[in-house]
C-alpha cells in the first residue's frame, strides 16, 4: 500500500534530494554515462581509458599502486586489467617481487 498523498507527488520531487552524496553519484553515473557513449566505438569504457591514460603517463605500476590511486578494489581492477590484456593494450610482469603484477600500456 502506497503512503497517503504519494500519488499526488511530482515526478520531479523524487530528485529534488538534499544529499550531496547521492547528487554527485547522480552526476557521476550521467558523466560516465557520456564517456561510455563516446567511447563505444574503440570498444573502451571510461574506467578501461583511465588505466591506459594512467599507465601511458607513468610508464608502469603495480596492481596495487593502481588500485590506491583509482580508489578501486582489486577484483574490479583485475577484471578490468584482464580486458586490456586480453587486447593487447596493456603488458603484465611476473608478481614475485612486486606485490602485483607489474603492468604497462
Amino acid at each position: 500500500m502506497k503512503p497517503k498523498g504519494f500519488e499526488d507527488q511530482p515526478v520531479a520531487a523524487l530528485f529534488d534530494v538534499p544529499c550531496a552524496c547521492q547528487n554527485l553519484r547522480r552526476a557521476s553515473r550521467v558523466v560516465t554515462w557520456i564517456y561510455d557513449h563516446e567511447l563505444r566505438r574503440t570498444g573502451l569504457e571510461i574506467t578501461q581509458f583511465g588505466l591506459l591514460t594512467a599507465l601511458a603517463m607513468v610508464g608502469e605500476a603495480n596492481q596495487k599502486r593502481l588500485s590506491a590511486g583509482f580508489a578501486m578494489d582489486s577484483t574490479t581492477l583485475t577484471r578490468t586489467l584482464r580486458l586490456l590484456l586480453k587486447r593487447g593494450w596493456v603488458l603484465a610482469q611476473g608478481a614475485e617481487k612486486t606485490g602485483g603484477s607489474v603492468c604497462s600500456a
